[in-house]
Formats: structure tokens, sequence, C-alpha cells
């Protein structure tokens, strides 16, 4: 899996507010438009998940849960940061674990 983490702080009601993209990539560093596998997300220390998800057809839980399919092999996951450390741990089934430092 590989992260990229946007933030548009010119605009005063988005401080605070990160995505992170997810991609699920395959062991050559190409994207998996198929992949089915379900994501988790967690979060350590100051901040809070606000949606995790894709526009995955079969995404009925809502965007609230820590868990989701992808759709195109892509995630997004929108952050409210607080002022200390923040850790996102990206885990699924025969994914490899990864960490993103905020």
């Amino acid at each position: 899996m590989e992260t990229e983490t946007e933030s548009y702080e010119n605009f005063p009601e988005n401080r605070g507010l990160l995505f992170v993209n997810l991609r699920l990539l395959d062991e050559k560093g190409r994207l998996v438009y198929g992949a089915e596998n379900e994501v988790h997300v967690e979060l350590e220390g100051d901040g809070r998940l606000l949606a995790f998800g894709s526009a995955h057809s079969e995404h009925r839980k809502g965007y609230a849960y820590g868990s989701a399919l992808p759709e195109g092999g892509e995630l997004l996951a929108i952050v409210k940061k607080g002022k200390g450390a923040l850790e996102l741990r990206f885990t699924g089934e025969g994914l490899k674990e990864t960490e993103v430092q905020l």
C-alpha cells in the first residue's frame, strides 16, 4: 500500500483537515485496479477519523467506520488532526501493513 497526504490549509474552513489517499499496489508497485481486499484504518494520537471509504458500490455501512472496500485500487481517509502527533495504520487481509505519521 502507498499513501499520499494532502492538506488545504489556505482555506480557513479546512484547517486541521488531512486527506490521506491510499493506493493498493502489487509487488512491482503497480496499482491493483480490481483489488477487493477490505481495508481497515486505526488512528493513534491527537486526531479523529471523519470519513474512510471509496466509491465502491458495496459501501453501505457509511463513511464513519474504519473499514472499507477499495474502488479502482484506491481509498481515501479524511482526518481532523489536533496539535499533537497522529499515526494512521492501514491493514487488510493479504496486504502489507502501512503506517503514516502526521
